[in-house]
């Protein structure tokens, strides 16, 4: 019998696993002050388009400057956006997101850090 106490018993267990990455989301967004570089403007004219089942995209067009986009969600009956998820383009794909009507925003990245956060758009998801 395999003891999960000793280690020499358990070494080949499990397969080499690709690294695991987990990002954290936060009911605050904070802004990073340039250390160097150029802060990308505040992106505008934000689209949110249902999909159904939980599922929405959005795209807004691309901001000067900008490496990727964070994108931040308030679900129905929230009080906060929480950071659902970094893009490396415009545009995303947002799953599990709560029935009911949701808001969106998003933010530019830059060599000098984040971009105050776009006006938000509503959607009714289903």
């Amino acid at each position: 019998m395999i003891s999960p106490f000793d280690e020499s018993e358990n070494v080949n267990l499990l397969p080499p696993a690709a690294p695991v990455f987990i990002g954290v989301a936060t009911s605050k967004t904070t802004h990073k002050t340039p250390s160097s570089g150029t802060v990308p403007a505040t992106p505008t004219g934000l689209i949110f388009q249902a999909l159904g089942s939980g599922r929405a995209f959005a795209d807004i067009p691309d901001t000067a400057g900008a490496t990727g986009y964070r994108w931040y969600v308030k679900t129905p009956g929230a009080t906060d956006f929480v950071f659902k998820v970094e893009t490396p383009t415009s545009e995303a794909l947002l799953l599990a997101l709560t029935s009911g009507v949701n808001e969106v925003r998003v933010s530019a990245i830059g060599s000098g850090g984040e971009s105050a956060p776009s006006s938000p758009a509503s959607l009714n998801v289903t």
